[in-house]
């Protein structure tokens, strides 16, 4: 998943998705993908990520 903005006082908005064998090779591609213009650009693998919500399926998820 990746997010980025371009102002402090702006939040990280995700601005797409992207598929690589591992950290390095993500950073290439999210860099060649999405640009350099970012104040800030994070990377956050799918299967860290821990759901409190998700819209998709519409339950919660419980601790």
């Amino acid at each position: 998943m990746v997010f980025a903005r371009n102002l402090y006082d702006d939040p990280l908005e995700q601005r797409g998705t992207l598929e690589a064998p591992g950290a390095e090779e993500a950073r290439r591609l999210a860099l060649e993908r999405f640009g350099r213009e970012w104040l800030e650009m994070v990377l956050i693998p799918a299967d860290e990520v821990e759901w409190a919500i998700r819209e998709e399926s519409g339950t919660e998820v419980e601790a």
